[in-house]
């Protein structure tokens, strides 16, 4: 027997959580065909947490713009990049409601530097826009390379991939001025950072890059057997999806060796870690992997939608961006 609580039903859940954690066994076993082998058994933790009743373990699907592409969090809101639509979309996660939306020309990837939205613009526009992220107003552009693809914050500079000319801009993060670019083969993709390196995905040459932030020096190139996607570090490791192998690569950051490929579904192209998880977004299985990093085990997989591409963490819960029906869905 699944017990249902309506959402707007909480401020009772305290009270009636201790009754339904007693009876909850004798419920299941009274229903026809029930017995107390296959009674439901409410677990205390997830009902001080919220999250044990079928309203809140739903999905929610919130709709932004059209195409929706990039995704980032600021510690508040979430920020949606809708490449079809030219519009960023900023979302309160605690009641779901987009609360502005600011206009843009092709936006495929964003981050966030502590204050501040940037936004990779694609399309022949081959820029970076900073936005003030309290209010979402202009602050500058810097012009960066040929089809600008994915962007990292390193503290201080913000790295851009730009994909279709082979290279990698660095801006500085205070004034927007560009510092250097790299080249670095061809089709560079996603970008992490570690702490002290940027981690840049050259597609094109099945590698990626370990990149010294502090003086741009390129201290390796580790190949990965095929071409990544999207790149996330977890404190320890760096992960690299492969959408051709359906597979995860984790990569030692030390020496760059790759430790091991690892099975998800099938499409794997965003990547984000939560702190204790690495999470794939795989696109032709509209799921989403949840992986643990010690043995790259697929520990659950979960409906995300159509057309799942990246991700955001907002401290509690994931959201996947779902390309074809312009929206994010809350895991």
């Amino acid at each position: 027997m699944q017990i249902l609580v309506p959402v707007t039903s909480r401020c009772a859940v305290a009270a009636l959580a201790l009754t339904l954690a007693a009876g909850a066994a004798a419920q299941d076993s009274a229903a026809p065909g029930g017995s107390n082998n296959d009674a439901k058994v409410l677990n205390p933790l997830r009902i001080a947490t919220k999250r044990w009743f079928a309203a809140n373990e739903a999905d929610v699907a919130v709709q932004v713009g059209t195409l929706p592409s990039g995704a980032a969090f600021d510690g508040e809101y979430l920020w949606i990049a809708n490449t079809g639509g030219n519009t960023i979309s900023k979302i309160r996660p605690s009641d779901l409601t987009v609360v502005d939306t600011f206009p843009s020309i092709t936006p495929v990837a964003l981050c966030y530097d502590g204050a501040h939205i940037w936004v990779t613009n694609s399309g022949g526009v081959d820029k970076v826009t900073k936005l003030r992220a309290s209010d979402g107003s202009f602050v500058l552009d810097a012009v960066v390379g040929d089809a600008p693809h994915s962007s990292v914050f390193d503290g201080t500079h913000v790295w851009v991939s730009n994909a279709f000319e082979g290279s990698i801009t660095k801006v500085r993060a205070s004034d927007g001025a560009v510092m250097n670019t790299l080249q670095t083969g061809s089709f560079p993709a996603g970008l992490a950072f570690d702490g002290t390196y940027v981690w840049a995905v050259i597609s094109g040459d099945a590698q990626v890059l370990k990149i010294r932030a502090s003086d741009d020096q390129v201290m390796g190139a580790f190949p990965i057997g095929t071409n990544g996607a999207d790149i996330v570090f977890d404190g320890r490791w760096i992960w690299v999806a492969s959408f051709d192998t359906n597979t995860v690569a984790r990569i030692r950051t030390s020496n760059g060796q790759n430790t091991g490929n690892f099975p998800v579904g099938n499409g794997p192209t965003g990547l984000i870690f939560d702190g204790e998880h690495v999470w794939v977004t795989c696109y032709t299985d509209q799921t989403v992997c949840k992986v643990r990093p010690r043995d790259g085990k697929v520990v659950g997989t979960f409906n995300a939608g159509a057309e799942p591409t990246r991700m955001a963490f907002d401290g509690e819960s994931i959201w996947v961006v779902n390309e074809g029906p312009g929206t994010v869905t809350k895991k």
